[in-house]
């Protein structure tokens, strides 16, 4: 006997939180949350709608509001957190790590950011002003200024004391190492301060000094691919000048690994991350539109296109009869290389000699792969052709050629083409994630078909100049 599926928690707590609300029930609120985790919460709190939100999380214990909020923050409620008052914002942004507040203010409508932070501590709002100065998708965007710093001079047994005494939510991996001007010189794995036996030795003498860091500007897939690369579990930052202004997290390297997995997604499906925090049909439509149009603009190239290449073969329509394939077969290499080529520059591998390396790799797999189709498509053809009973001017072995051939070199450009278009973009300082989503899609199609009508034509041309000579 089957057992019933049992709902998950998120799934109850959403129900008996709606409940609560329906009936104004404000106790029943903190007893529901009691023992749940916040990011639990802010997913149940994601599920009800605009006015339930609202009324829960008013209700929430105070000290689980700031986790909450930044939960729903990580998970695009961007208009939720537009709809609280500068005074609940402000509330529970100051007991926010500075990372996550920073994130919140971020998100506020034109001039609240600054409103909020006004009604805030002075010591907090400045830091929070501290990270807002830099790029969202930078070091600096996504580090948290809270960061433990020893200066060389200080000894082993000086610096277990003063971490003894540090008060800080955040685990410690590492201790880093500056000297009087603030500048990172070195670094401590925590484990090997703790199990030294010279208690007298200086921080500057124990301090490893091959440091590997990110400054503030760096991109934060940079960052990540860093920490991957050596196995950090934490990344001291950098500014232009070597001073250390705060560190990444392997939890922070997760979120940006989540969210450019996401925004990768949603480009190459012709939309935007932003659609998972808007409420109306119209705000969706907005951000889906844009490539929609620039794909009906292809679709109307296509067709014209197609309108002329009818025109120019009206004597041999039996060709139009494999546009379709051809059309769809180099489309789809070309979306396969341009994949490919997204995911290397996304793990840097795309450098110097690697870039012309992956190029030669993608024409020869477009040829080898066209030569298989192409013979494919030509013998069908052929089939097709000859056992069809059409009145034909051209032999049914000639036309299958064509199409074989015409398939060879569709697929040999679409993968070209779809190797191009990402390192271009990579080159332009444009997200290459784009090249996989309509655009590839959409352009391949007009160059399948304008490969295929200048194939056609060209061997219409020669056979005609060979057999009428």
């Amino acid at each position: 006997m089957k057992e019933t599926p049992q709902p998950s928690k998120v799934s109850q707590m959403v129900l008996r939180l709606r409940r609560a609300a329906e009936r104004n029930r404000t106790a029943a609120v903190a007893e529901l949350v009691g023992n749940v985790h916040p990011r639990e919460v802010a997913e149940a709190l994601l599920e009800l709608d605009s006015a339930e939100r609202l009324w829960c999380f008013r209700h929430l214990p105070a000290a689980m509001k700031p986790d909450v909020l930044a939960g729903l923050e990580e998970l695009g409620a961007v208009d939720f957190i537009n709809a609280l008052s500068d005074a609940e914002l402000a509330e529970a942004v100051e007991e926010m790590a500075p990372d996550d507040a920073a994130d919140v203010i971020a998100d506020l409508v034109a001039h609240r950011g600054s409103t909020v932070l006004k009604l805030m501590s002075k010591e907090d709002s400045e830091e929070i002003r501290g990270l807002l100065q830099y790029g969202p998708e930078t070091a600096g965007g996504i580090m948290t200024p809270d960061v433990v710093s020893l200066p060389s001079d200080m000894t082993v047994a000086q610096a277990l004391q003063r971490l003894g005494e540090v008060e800080t939510d955040e685990p410690i991996y590492n201790v880093f190492v500056t000297d009087s001007q603030g500048e990172l010189v070195g670094v401590v794995r925590l484990w090997d301060l703790v199990r030294l036996k010279d208690r007298r030795a200086t921080l500057g003498e124990v301090a490893d000094r091959d440091i590997v860091a990110a400054r503030v500007d760096m991109d934060q897939e940079e960052v990540s691919r860093l920490m991957r690369r050596f196995d950090l579990a934490a990344i001291p930052v950098v500014d232009q000048a070597g001073r250390l202004v705060g560190r990444i997290t392997a939890d922070d390297v997760m979120d940006v690994l989540e969210e450019e997995a996401s925004e990768d997604m949603f480009r190459m499906a012709g939309s935007d991350d932003a659609e998972l925090g808007a409420g109306s049909p119209l705000t969706a439509s907005r951000i889906r539109i844009r490539w929609l149009l620039i794909t009906l603009l292809t679709g109307v190239i296509t067709s014209t296109l197609l309108k002329n290449f009818i025109n120019n073969l009206s004597h041999v329509l039996v060709l139009s009869f494999f546009v379709p394939i051809v059309m769809a077969m180099g489309g789809n290499t070309g979306i396969q290389s341009s994949t490919l080529l997204v995911r290397a520059i996304a793990l840097g591998m795309v450098r110097g000699r690697g870039i012309v390396r992956l190029l030669f790799r993608e024409i020869a797999a477009g040829v080898i792969m066209g030569l298989i189709c192409g013979t494919v498509i030509g013998i069908w053809a052929y089939y097709l052709i000859g056992r069809g009973n059409m009145s034909i001017e051209y032999p049914a072995l000639f036309l299958a050629f064509t199409v074989g051939t015409a398939m060879l070199c569709s697929m040999t450009f679409g993968a070209l083409f779809g190797a191009l278009v990402p390192l271009t973009l990579h080159r332009f300082k444009v997200d290459p994630a784009v090249a996989s989503g309509p655009f590839v899609t959409s352009f391949n199609d007009i160059f399948a078909l304008v490969t295929y009508h200048s194939v056609s034509i060209s061997m219409i041309v020669v056979y005609k100049h060979v057999y009428s000579g």
